[in-house]
């Protein structure tokens, strides 16, 4: 766990499946895309961060010092996965969420910080992240190019 004022960072588990399930859901929410109610996505949740499946989630939390609660405020999840065009394995940033009255103070950056150890760590070639076009969010676009993200194009999706 890391520390910065009153926000710490810490790995998510199991435990804290209703806290993802929420921050999940209010950014699919934010992007009009949600296909489950906070509980389905803690039920997803749960079931992934008690698994080997390769997903990886992060929290920013305040408070849980002496007795006082903790309160969940960001969340960013990662996936692992692998390809022969990348050299071996590599990670995807999937979901990445502030709660509104903490962001544009350095959570985001610190946060993403913590993406990128995680994949040193686990020796990634990359980490890559499915960003919004300049014309659905320029803020989240430029986000991404000053973290060092380089935009290489679209991507399709298939549902099974």
């Amino acid at each position: 766990m890391s520390g910065n004022g009153s926000i710490s960072i810490r790995h998510a588990t199991a435990a804290d499946k209703a806290a993802v399930g929420d921050l999940a859901h209010r950014l699919l929410t934010d992007i009009d895309a949600p296909r489950f109610d906070p509980e389905g996505y803690a039920s997803v949740a749960a079931e992934l961060l008690a698994s080997d499946s390769g997903f990886i989630a992060y929290l920013a939390v305040t408070g849980g010092e002496q007795g006082e609660p903790e309160k969940v405020v960001g969340l960013i999840t990662l996936a692992e996965t692998c390809a022969l065009f990348s050299g071996g394995r590599f990670g995807e940033l999937q979901e990445f969420y502030i709660d509104p009255a903490h962001r544009s103070g350095g959570l985001g950056q610190r946060m993403l910080r913590f993406a990128v150890e995680e994949g040193k760590r686990r020796k990634w070639q990359r980490l890559q992240v499915n960003a919004p076009s300049p014309e659905k969010s320029q803020r989240s676009y430029d986000f991404y190019k000053k973290a060092g993200f380089e935009d290489i194009g679209p991507l399709m999706r298939y549902f099974l």
